[in-house]
């Protein structure tokens, strides 16, 4: 199977590790597609929105997604399955079931427990800030593209000094940015990974291309 997320992590300018791999599309992203290939189409919606997280079970710096102040600000157990925050399988979906993101942490804002304050940014925004979900690379291949600059204060900010990222999701234009952690019924896509540590500097740039 083709890979077609990918993930480079870039600090002062030099890459300091990447990650390639295949997303799963979730039943509610398989139904989207179906129904937008019928004529008149019958989803208005479009893919919109880039999530981000620390759960799934390729989340290997566990003693570091369960410390303070991450475990406080982002606990497990509230995703709609409950689950102990490093259950979630891409390549096995269904038990448990993937619907949200398992632990998604917010792109800025606050640092209270989901489901946080109104204000809490969840997702990134489409463009001209950062997200480009128009990117056509040929027949029947669409990039989503974002660019995580911790530099902005992006994610690491006030006491988070670092962040395990290992995990991501496509959401539907549906979604709200913020307020909501989960956005239940909006993502369509799900892909983990081995951990990325975000530490002061790090820029993450992800590419992760639909094909038809």
């Amino acid at each position: 199977m083709m890979d077609n997320v990918h993930i480079i992590h870039s600090r002062g300018g030099k890459v300091m590790e990447e990650r390639k791999g295949h997303n799963v599309w979730l039943d509610r992203g398989r139904r989207y597609l179906g129904e937008m290939l019928v004529d008149p189409p019958g989803e208005t919606q479009r893919i919109k929105y880039i999530g981000l997280g620390i759960g799934s079970k390729k989340q290997v710096l566990t003693a570091t997604a369960n410390s303070v102040p991450i475990v406080t600000s982002y606990p497990a157990g509230f995703d709609p399955q409950a689950t102990a925050g490093n259950e979630y399988d891409h390549q096995y979906p269904i038990a448990p079931e993937i619907t949200t993101l398992e632990r998604p942490i917010r792109l800025t804002g606050g640092v209270l427990p989901y489901p946080g304050a109104p204000g809490d940014e969840w997702l990134f925004l489409p463009p001209p800030q950062r997200f480009d979900a128009n990117t056509l690379l040929g027949e029947g291949v669409i990039q989503f593209s974002a660019l995580l600059d911790t530099n902005l204060g992006d994610i690491l900010y006030g006491p988070f000094f670092e962040m395990p990222l290992s995990e991501i999701g496509l959401f539907l234009s549906g979604a709200v940015t913020t307020g909501d952690p989960y956005n239940v019924g909006s993502m369509v896509a799900y892909h983990s990974f081995v951990t990325i540590l975000l530490s002061p500097g790090s820029v993450v740039e992800f590419r992760w291309q639909v094909r038809f």
